[in-house]
């Protein structure tokens, strides 16, 4: 197999996902350059141009789906933004989603419990952040830890965050979007 590595200086994040006419792929965050990259699963080889727009490294990705099934993907960088794109293409969904103080280093995509796609986003300053996947809008005010996150995970209106040595559960009174 063909190792990713030799396109990166350091690789901080990957997610598996595939296109639309199902082939399977890698997407990969890292580098300095602020740069996500999608690769064949089957040998590794770069899909399209890389996707920019961070400006600086990239510590997380998901893959998720839009209301419609369109495939994208979810990114979280050192400057402090959560940026979407279409996977099929590379495009941009919107307008990167900014209210992080520093890092956002874990990024998750999940469902509310009336259908509705989110992405859960962490940081080194302590904030977790739910927004609706459409359109970025802020689902509901930002949680604040004690810690740096490490990691977020979300199932139906339930937040499981990482934080220090702590595992905690959060169930914020989901979905109220804010204005």
């Amino acid at each position: 197999m063909t190792d990713v590595t030799r396109w990166f200086f350091a690789i901080h994040a990957v997610a598996v996902g595939a296109l639309p006419d199902g082939t399977p792929v890698i997407v990969s965050g890292g580098s300095a350059d602020g740069t996500v990259r999608i690769w064949r699963l089957a040998d590794c080889a770069p899909v399209g141009e890389p996707l920019t727009g961070h400006a600086s490294t990239v510590e997380a990705v998901a893959v998720g789906a839009l209301p419609d099934g369109t495939q994208v993907i979810v990114s979280g960088s050192d400057d402090g933004t959560v940026r979407v794109w279409r996977l099929a293409d590379g495009t941009p969904v919107g307008e990167p989603l900014t209210g992080h103080d520093g890092a956002v280093v874990t990024v998750a995509i999940g469902t509310l419990a009336d259908g509705t796609p989110v992405v859960v986003s962490g940081g080194h300053s302590g904030a977790v952040r739910v927004w609706r996947l459409p359109d970025g809008t802020p689902v509901v005010p930002p949680l604040g830890l004690s810690q740096s996150v490490g990691d977020v995970t979300f199932h139906s209106n339930v937040i499981v965050t990482a934080a220090g040595a702590d595992i905690a559960v959060h169930q914020p009174a989901l979905p109220r979007p804010i204005r």
